[in-house]
């Protein structure tokens, strides 16, 4: 019997050893988003000395849920995607151009491959008709068609080395100049378009802007120019040389005067025979540049070039001087990368109120990608979160302004105003389609950069931080770095812990523009005890200047941690997820972030007149990683841990539910009753399957964590005699 029991004994130590290694891989699986393998471990882990922990129990029945609804979605996700494939051959064949697109974009939203979906020749036809449609839109000058239709193939690729971009690049200047210049054109080519789609009800009357191309670009000079080409050269990231920054200049006059439309405003642009003398000249000094074997550098060849071109354009269509200058400098920039813009004297004083912070607006962050203005998220308790306007939302009108080719300080300057004043938005959603309106009072914008999970009943504003409170799960979502950004954290921290115990914690930077360095730095303290947070570096990885360190007086405990991030997330959003990511502090989950990691140094023109907002160095992250998004980039971003993609419509499907849920009901009488959207229905329904990810990771963590210490006090415990009939039970 005694060596019976030592047979058992062993047998229990071998166990234990088992149990301590499938601990250990729990963690990791299910860190790795292996939520399959974490179920079965579950399922044939012996925790029967833990009596039958519910804990184990509730992670095996989520973990089934979670298992059963995605096989759901993908089944269901890839039936749509046929049924959209199949649509694009049937409105081909209908002559219905824009409703294939729209079935095309459909497909490569639901598409598991983008590179199967472009292979099929199903597409390959619609990508063949789109090009051709657009090329014949763009010979009779129609520039809002080819533009529309440009956007819709380089949405459908996703490629700034392939064709499309470069086409859609080129429609985007010709709308810029008409823009600019000829407005009534551009509002006539809009009308045409909605015509065509039956969306007449949508036209509004033709309202001039009451202020004038000459107006917007006063106080323009040569000096201007000359300066900086200097600065671009000696202190953009690339050092471009001055030949492509010439090239870039010529090409932006060609455009303008290949715009026939704009003879209505220049007269002399009439006079085919001056425009081609003056066509011909820039051509020849382009040919010029690209064959020289003797590099410009600043100085008289430089000068030359410059002076050729304003005197070929005084002897043939005599453009006036500003204008030159003006299309010679955005040509330029255009060379450069979508960072780097020149603030004009027109726009300064609006610029610098808004870096200050005090202006009325409606509540909108907003982004720039692809020459698109997006909202990356309301504001919520704001005039466009209350109005409904949504992440993801492009705005294509401002007040009856075609913004295709805005800079982001145009749109700031355009949609900001006098508090009370209305400015009208047309928002397009889910691709090429009708544009929806929205008239919207600006009033003043508090910013409120960091909210809990849902908020108090009735509690005026105040956050509920707790996802999860049994198993003491919190959540914070972080809406922009400004300078009160960390205090908040801290507030929504402090108040766990009190109400706690604080266990595991979800930062969720989705939709996170970026904001202030200090304030990205300041949050990344708070999870970082020690080292390097962020450095600088030049084009050729060399450092530019000192590492932001971290501060350990300044960071709370260690806790579990997920954080969420997604395509919009950008600039400082990602600085702190790569951080957090690179000292392996928590996991990431989502889908790979925006990739904006450059560093814009403001630059005075004609004493303080004018500014170059410029690109000078790139963000280094602490193990090495540059970010930044260039064309030729093979690698950009924060790539998630655990990559979980959504739907256009999922996305949408979880902004309006929080956003609804987010709407504080204080107020509300008892007569006029609302429905009550509950923000707990995101996890339950499911909803936000990127949330979910990270509370399976969470509480995964968290059992593991829990039946360790289990072990830990069973090992602890002296072994006791064992008596006859626990010998006996221990006969098989």
């Amino acid at each position: 019997m005694m060596g019976h029991s030592w047979s058992g004994f062993a047998h229990a130590e071998a166990t234990e050893v088992t149990r301590l290694f499938s601990l250990a891989q729990l963690t990791t699986k299910a860190q790795e988003g292996k939520f399959d393998e974490v179920l079965e471990s579950l399922k044939t882990y012996d925790y029967h000395y833990d009596n039958g922990d519910l804990r184990v129990f509730s992670l095996i029945q989520d973990l089934e849920h979670h298992q059963q609804v995605k096989s759901e979605q993908t089944a269901e996700r890839l039936e749509a995607a046929q049924a959209a494939m199949n649509q694009i051959a049937v409105h081909l064949n209908n002559d219905e151009l824009h409703d294939a697109l729209r079935k095309g974009l459909e497909a490569h939203d639901l598409a598991l491959g983008n590179a199967a979906l472009l292979q099929d020749p199903r597409v390959a036809a619609l990508v063949a008709e789109t090009h051709a449609t657009a090329k014949e839109a763009e010979n009779r000058g129609d520039w809002v068609e080819a533009t529309r239709l440009y956007r819709a193939l380089d949405l459908m690729f996703d490629d700034p080395l392939s064709l499309h971009y470069t086409n859609l690049k080129r429609a985007l200047k010709h709308l810029r100049v008409l823009r600019l210049y000829c407005p009534r054109r551009l509002y006539d080519l809009s009308v045409d378009r909605a015509k065509r789609e039956g969306n007449e009800d949508d036209i509004e009357p033709y309202r001039p802007d009451n202020v004038t191309w000459e107006q917007r670009l006063s106080g323009i000079k040569m000096e201007m120019f000359e300066r900086v080409l200097e600065y671009a050269q000696k202190k953009h990231i690339d050092s471009p040389p001055y030949e492509r920054l010439l090239h870039g200049a010529i090409d932006s006059i060609l455009v303008l005067v290949n715009t026939k439309e704009l003879a209505t405003t220049f007269i002399k642009l009439h006079d085919q025979k001056k425009v081609e003398k003056f066509r011909a000249s820039l051509l020849a000094l382009r040919t010029t540049l690209d064959v020289s074997r003797q590099p410009i550098t600043l100085g008289a060849a430089l000068i030359n070039v410059v002076e050729e071109i304003i005197r070929k354009n005084r002897s043939t269509v005599a453009l006036p001087l500003e204008v030159i200058v003006y299309e010679m400098t955005e040509g330029a920039m255009e060379e450069l990368d979508d960072f780097t813009s020149v603030i004009w004297p027109y726009d300064k004083d609006t610029f610098m109120r808004s870096t200050k912070g005090n202006f009325f607006g409606v509540g909108i962050q907003i982004s720039l990608r692809d020459d698109r203005l997006i909202v990356v998220s309301p504001l919520p308790d704001t005039p466009a979160y209350q109005a409904g306007i949504q992440a993801g939302d492009i705005i294509a009108i401002v007040n009856g302004q075609p913004t295709d080719g805005w800079s982001l300080d145009r749109a700031v300057r355009e949609i900001t105003g006098t508090e009370g004043t209305v400015v009208a938005l047309g928002i397009e959603r889910n691709g090429p389609g009708p544009t929806a309106m929205f008239k919207i009072k600006r009033s003043r914008i508090e910013i409120e950069s960091v909210r809990g999970w849902k908020l108090e009943p009735a509690g005026h504003g105040q956050w509920d931080y707790w996802v999860d409170r049994d198993r003491h799960i919190a959540y914070a979502r972080l809406s922009q770095f400004i300078p009160k950004t960390a205090d908040g954290l801290d507030e929504a921290i402090e108040r766990l812990e009190r109400d706690g115990p604080l266990k595991a914690l979800i930062l969720d930077l989705r939709f996170n523009p970026g904001g202030l360095l200090k304030s990205a730095i300041d949050v990344c303290d708070r999870f970082i005890d020690k080292g390097a947070i962020v450095s600088t570096v030049g084009a050729n990885g060399v450092a530019t200047g000192r590492p932001y360190t971290a501060q350990s007086h300044h960071t709370h405990r260690r806790l579990p941690l997920v954080v969420l991030i997604n395509e919009h997330s950008a600039s400082a959003s990602e600085i702190v997820a790569g951080a957090i990511q690179d000292y392996g502090l928590g996991t990431i989950v989502g889908v790979r972030s925006f990739g904006k990691g450059s560093v814009q140094d403001l630059l005075p023109l004609d004493r303080h007149n004018a500014y170059l907002k410029l690109t000078s160095q790139y963000y280094k992250l602490p193990l090495n990683r540059i970010i930044h998004r260039s064309p030729r980039s093979g690698k950009w971003g924060i790539d998630p841990d655990v990559v979980v993609a959504m739907t256009d419509k999922q996305i949408k499907d979880v902004v309006e539910h929080r956003r609804n849920a987010d709407v504080i009901r204080d107020n509300l009488v008892d007569d006029t009753p609302e429905p009550i959207t509950d923000a707990n229905e995101l996890l339950t329904k499911p909803l936000d399957f990127q949330l979910e990810a990270a509370m399976l990771i969470l509480k995964t963590q968290l059992l593991a964590e829990h039946l360790s210490r289990q072990q830990d006090r069973l090992r602890q415990t002296p072994p006791k005699l064992l008596t006859k009939r626990d010998e006996l039970a221990t006969v098989p």
